[in-house]
């Protein structure tokens, strides 16, 4: 159990911290209970406490060591938890004489640190070669050759085919749509609700994960792999067979699973080109991403990848992504040096959703009370994603602007702009200042120790910050609920949104987020829905046929169209088809109004029943306890409150 410790001396640990892990990790012992009868105590002498906070970390410190050794040119090591993958490249000379260095590098390592390697679950794979190279051996045992390899939960094979990972895809999607059957019922079955949490959770997670894998998928297979959502889709709203896969999406507001790939494999991307990491994969895609979207990519891993890129519009964006810098006078203080910035929060009795405007006014009152300073502002953020624009504004009695930012700025991003301009104005007043915002993400953004994303801005509030501690002065930043009648808050959330019909952008310096390369979920959803009425109006238009006859089995998917479980959309087809597409928009819009009131009545049942709730436990008292004077004067006051309207 010293081997941790002994190789953590290399990370400069010292003093302390290597006595306290030390002490950790020695001296522990373990027993087993079985069936009411306990084992006697026994000593570990090797390893880390079994699910033990620090083990993850020790063992990491240990394994890192691996990485460290030298191995031959173009040989590259891959750790994950204790996997370890090592890749030759087929480029590299010799390639069969540098991996068994390597293989024996790796094992002189663990045998030094005190790890053992399984050389029977030890396997090898050449890619794309016909026939199997040389053997390789490991620790005197031969290492067998495979054509296919499932390596961290993703079936791979020599081919790179995403043939075998489909067909493990769809054997354990089927067995997981199963037990969605078997939790549907008419009578006592699950909601629609948690059927389709259900999918999202324990079906498309799977895809979703093998999406890197899924890029090269030719259109027969994306159909293959399509056909796992549409029959869930036709499980969660009990639908037929012959029902439209538009109704069914549109009704369950799921996007395609190609549609999907796509943006997670986008997602990899941005988030590779943020890491700015110097591989293979990132010098091919920063080849191609300058390439013309007339011209069609190259059929490669990468090609396949600028293509899901195109589909959803973010090559453009990825194109113009440039790196996000610390401002030049930020540095990163210890974390024992105290926060130069107050963070201070209005505390609300229920969350913001179900507390009353009135008792959350009186909260944030208060807050602003105990928060009071010299100088005081008011911040906030707008996104209008239908021009786009984005604004930010601040609100002080001495002090208001606003400023039109760039048009892929996120809510975040222009929270944290305008506090930045608030604290950039407070440089030139005396006295502490007060910053209150009603974004909660923007205080938890500022106040991690860790800046991964918005480093710019971030850095920046915090460099301006310790301006002002050397100056003696206290920043205070305050959350407060929106849109409850805060004067200040009202006041800077209209100059945000009348800033957003300026056309001259102020602030042009942001940096994308990961995730901004990848259209929003919603929007996403919502364009797909219009695409799906717009060919449903197209397949309407076509029927009847001129000469009006119309077959049983033409007939056959237009008697049903079912929406839900429980319920159907009947079309006549003897109908004009006008007359049908306007039924059938109709009747989408009486179930949104319907489903919005549904939706009203339960939040408005839910409120009276917390205050139904908290009206018992205040005034509920057993018959032989004293109630004092105090006690009851305050029930009655609270009784009087709320049957005026004014929940407290």
């Amino acid at each position: 159990m010293g081997r941790p410790l002994t190789w953590s001396v290399n990370f400069h640990y010292r003093c302390h911290l290597l006595a306290w892990t030390q002490k950790y990790t020695q001296n522990r012992v373990a027993r087993v209970t079985f069936q009411g009868a306990t084992s006697p105590y026994i000593p570990l002498e090797n390893g880390t406490p079994q699910g033990g906070i620090l083990s993850p970390f020790l063992f990491n410190v240990l394994i890192e060591n691996i990485l460290k050794e030298d191995y031959p040119e173009g040989i590259q090591i891959f750790i994950y938890a204790d996997d370890i993958c090592v890749v030759c490249p087929h480029i590299v000379n010799n390639k069969h004489r540098k991996m068994q260095i390597a293989l024996d590098t790796i094992a002189a390592s663990c045998q030094v640190l005190g790890l053992k390697i399984n050389p029977n679950k030890t396997k090898a794979m050449a890619i794309k070669h016909s026939q199997p190279p040389p053997p390789l051996n490991l620790l005197g045992t031969p290492i067998e050759w495979v054509n296919n390899f499932t390596y961290l939960g993703v079936n791979l094979n020599f081919r790179l085919s995403p043939t075998p990972e489909i067909t493990l895809l769809k054997h354990k999607a089927n067995s997981r749509l199963n037990a969605l059957r078997r939790i549907t019922s008419l009578n006592q079955g699950a909601t629609h609700h948690i059927l389709r949490l259900f999918y999202i959770q324990a079906v498309r997670s799977l895809v979703e994960y093998a999406a890197p894998v899924l890029t090269t998928l030719s259109p027969t297979q994306e159909k293959s792999i399509e056909v796992i959502q549409n029959n869930a889709m036709r499980t969660i709203l009990g639908a037929p067979i012959w029902t439209r896969l538009s109704l069914l999406r549109a009704e369950t507001h799921l996007l395609p699973l190609t549609d999907r790939i796509n943006s997670r494999n986008s997602s990899i991307i941005f988030k590779t080109f943020k890491t700015n990491r110097n591989c293979p994969l990132h010098n091919k895609l920063q080849g191609l991403i300058s390439l013309s979207e007339d011209l069609a990519p190259p059929h490669t891993y990468a090609g396949h990848l600028i293509t899901a890129l195109r589909s959803n519009g973010s090559q453009t964006m990825l194109s113009t992504l440039k790196k996000d810098t610390f401002h030049p006078d930020f540095s990163e203080k210890p974390p024992w040096i105290p926060s130069p910035i107050k963070y201070h929060y209005t505390t609300l009795p229920f969350s913001k959703a179900l507390c009353p405007p009135a008792q959350a006014f009186r909260a944030a009152l208060d807050s602003i009370t105990l928060t009071l300073a010299d100088n005081v502002y008011y911040t906030d953020g707008s996104v209008d994603r239908e021009v786009p624009a984005a604004a930010a504004a601040v609100y002080s009695p001495h002090f208001s602007d606003c400023w039109r930012i760039s048009n892929n700025a996120s809510t975040l991003q222009t929270e944290l702009v305008a506090i930045l301009k608030a604290l950039t104005h407070s440089l030139t007043s005396q006295g502490n200042t007060t910053i209150h915002t009603d974004s909660r993400g923007a205080l938890a953004a500022i106040r991690s120790q860790d800046i991964r994303e918005n480093t710019l801005i971030i850095s920046s509030i915090r460099q301006i910050a310790h301006t002002h501690a050397l100056q003696n002065r206290q920043i205070t930043l305050n959350w407060i609920p929106s849109h409850i009648g805060i004067l200040g808050n009202e006041e800077a959330d209209r100059l945000a949104k009348q800033a957003l019909q300026v056309t001259t952008i102020k602030t042009t310096n942001l940096r994308q987020n990961l995730g901004q390369g990848v259209p929003h979920t919603a929007e996403h959803v919502t364009a797909h829905i219009l695409k799906n009425i717009e060919t449903l109006a197209g397949f309407l238009r076509s029927y009847p046929p001129p000469s009006g006859n119309i077959t049983e089995e033409e007939a056959l998917p237009l008697r049903s169209l079912t929406l839900e479980r429980g319920a159907a959309c009947t079309v006549t087809t003897t109908e004009d088809p006008e007359i049908v597409k306007l039924k059938l928009q109709l009747e989408l819009q009486q179930r949104t109004v319907e489903a919005e009131q549904k939706r009203l009545e339960a939040e408005q049942k839910r409120l009276e029943a917390a205050n139904a709730a908290l009206i018992t436990l205040r005034l509920m008292e057993p018959s032989n306890e004293y109630t004092s004077p105090l006690k009851a004067s305050y029930a009655s006051t609270f009784v009087k409150l709320d049957e005026t309207g004014m929940k407290t």
